[in-house]
């Protein structure tokens, strides 16, 4: 098993790590019987993040394939290959100009800007979710 802190190294969010940073610090202002279900918050949190962190990454990866394949789309010649060498020598311009696409796809300059929004539309989600699972428990609370 691995610490919090080596967890939190996990994850590239920082708004995210210094929540769980925040809530660790607050364990020293606790009283006893509040420690099992504070710990059990801050591990659910954790959590949540790691995984959102994981889905943020293959989200990214996802976009940087679109747009290589986008680039790939616009720059391919049509090419119609009589003979086998020709076709050997088409490949080898084909394998070249589809690592220029995506060198030049323009994933460095397009997904650092939409990083931020993927990642405040799932703080939004996580908001909403932990808002939901509030009012849930407090309409159970309320039935008792």
């Amino acid at each position: 098993k691995c610490s919090i802190a080596e967890r939190l190294k996990s994850v590239g969010v920082m708004i995210w790590r210094m929540n769980i940073t925040n809530m660790v610090k607050g364990i020293s202002s606790l009283r006893s019987n509040d420690a099992t279900t504070y710990f059990d918050n801050i591990h659910s949190e954790l959590v949540t993040y790691e995984h959102e962190y994981h889905q943020l990454k293959a989200a990214t990866s996802l976009l940087e394939l679109a747009l290589w394949k986008c680039k790939i789309d616009e720059s391919m010649p049509t090419i119609q290959c009589n003979n086998a060498g020709q076709k050997r020598k088409t490949n080898d311009h084909i394998i070249d100009m589809k690592i220029q696409c995506r060198i030049n796809c323009g994933a460095g300059i397009i997904i650092p800007n939409v990083l931020p929004f993927l990642i405040a539309a799932e703080i939004s989600l996580m908001a909403m979710m932990t808002w939901l699972r509030q009012v849930d428990e407090g309409g159970r609370d309320e039935g008792r």
